[in-house]
């Protein structure tokens, strides 16, 4: 605006002095006719100048109070639609989630923080996506029971720690982005109390998987205690306490984080052995895992 009144005066500007131009060179004379149409001439352009001037400041002033009100109010218009559509968005991404991992409609769902029965309803398949959880014949159960598939699922029936170079060339052919480890239940059969051998095996074991699976977070699922009538028959059973104190010290060293959920059992989830679950257990165990290693 401001160019453009500018451009308007010097072009009246122009226009009078090809006018005065004009009129001097019609007539050679000095008389007071002239005198005087140079002098009206000149007073009407300074006044219309001022005019100009003043009248063109105004709209500019004008013009720019309402631009300014017009732009923040469409900017602030756009911010206000733009929160609304992000809103919108996270929580259709939000109840999306909820219906993938089996909790359809429970948008007030505290995930970190489920019932019973929500947890039985989740879908683990789902949540424990690009994962795997490693062990023996009680990590088999996940599998068994149908929680996990088969690319989710490393196990072995009987499996010691030593003898873990074969999982963890499966766990590093999948490779996944967290994987959790279940293993020493069964070294404690032979190894019975010595359990500086049992760290020597285990902090092995583990320069072994993060060797395999360097780009992988590892989690050490602690050993769960056994019952009867397995510590009956090998008392060794009852210092399963004994063992995990070996697994939180040899993690720590590797900066690895465990995973305690021996608070969860009890012995409605036993099986008549004393040592493996029924299915109705799985769900809690997966569920602590995830919610350890921020799966939900």
């Amino acid at each position: 605006m401001r160019k453009t009144i500018t451009h308007t005066m010097v072009c009246f500007f122009t226009a009078a002095a090809l006018c005065l131009s004009a009129c001097g060179s019609a007539g050679t004379g000095t008389d007071e006719s002239s005198v005087s149409e140079e002098r009206s001439i000149s007073e009407y352009s300074s006044a219309t100048e001022n005019s100009s001037a003043a009248e063109g400041r105004s709209v500019l002033e004008e013009l720019e109070q309402q631009d300014v009100s017009a732009v923040q109010n469409e900017i602030d218009d756009l911010h206000a639609q733009a929160a609304e559509e992000a809103a919108a968005a996270e929580a259709a991404e939000e109840a999306a989630y909820l219906a993938d991992i089996g909790l359809e409609g429970d948008s007030d769902a505290d995930l970190y923080n489920l019932s019973e029965d929500e947890i039985r309803k989740l879908n683990f398949q789902e949540i424990f996506s690009g994962c795997i959880v490693m062990g023996d014949s009680i990590t088999e159960g996940i599998y068994v029971y149908e929680y996990l598939n088969s690319s989710q699922v490393i196990y072995k029936n009987g499996i010691s720690i030593p003898s873990t170079d074969d999982h963890l060339a499966q766990a590093q052919a999948l490779n996944p982005c967290v994987v959790f480890l279940s293993y020493g239940s069964n070294d404690i059969s032979h190894i019975h109390y010595d359990y500086e051998k049992f760290r020597e095996e285990f902090d092995d074991f583990l320069n072994r998987a993060q060797a395999a699976l360097p780009d992988a977070e590892l989690y050490v699922n602690l050993i769960f205690p056994a019952k009867a009538p397995l510590t009956e028959q090998q008392p060794w059973y009852t210092e399963t306490a004994q063992y995990n104190a070996v697994i939180i010290e040899v993690c720590g060293e590797h900066g690895i984080p465990y995973i305690d959920s021996t608070g969860l059992v009890s012995d409605e989830y036993y099986s008549t052995d004393g040592y493996h679950f029924y299915g109705s257990f799985y769900p809690l165990w997966l569920y602590n895992m995830a919610k350890e290693a921020h799966l939900l």
